[in-house]
């Protein structure tokens, strides 16, 4: 009879065994999902964080264009009514001039630096890489942010020269 609950109690346990292993097998697979779920999360949240910054800051740069084009043509003006001045007030105004030109093809490289941008922008771009697409957008996020600047200096730089008294 021992022999009999030895092989029934064989019976019960080997089953039972391979229950207890895959179950805690599971629920260690469940805590590794998890782990991945949440590095997915952090990984996709910084990707949206960084389109969203991209988005920002060409939206920033795109809202002052109106404004860069009128000073552009303010200026453009103003070295204009300088060149119909006779000679001695025109070489008065010289370096005024220099400014003001050199502040047109400043403001001029702002709006193409910006056009350059949104022609090679591509936001789809590595959709299938995260690594490589949150390079991509930090990259981006650089670039327009250096674009944005440089459309706000141009058009301070402009301002104070309009308003400058010569």
């Amino acid at each position: 009879m021992n022999l009999q609950i030895k092989l029934n109690m064989k019976k019960i346990f080997i089953p039972l065994a391979i229950l207890i292993i895959v179950s805690l097998s599971a629920c260690n697979n469940k805590d590794k999902k998890t782990t991945t779920d949440n590095k997915a999360d952090t990984i996709r949240s910084k990707m949206d964080s960084l389109e969203s910054d991209v988005n920002e800051g060409h939206m920033g740069g795109m809202e002052k264009m109106g404004r860069l084009k009128a000073m552009q043509a303010q200026l453009e003006r103003i070295v204009d009514s300088i060149e119909k001045l006779p000679a001695k007030a025109k070489q008065a105004l010289l370096p005024y001039r220099d400014k003001v030109n050199k502040v047109i093809d400043e403001l001029k490289s702002a709006g193409e630096g910006m056009n350059k941008w949104m022609n090679e922008y591509n936001m789809d771009s590595a959709l299938n890489n995260a690594n490589e697409r949150m390079k991509y957008l930090d990259e981006e996020k650089r670039k327009v942010s250096s674009i944005k600047e440089n459309i706000l200096n141009g058009i301070q730089k402009a301002d104070s020269l309009i308003k400058a008294k010569f």
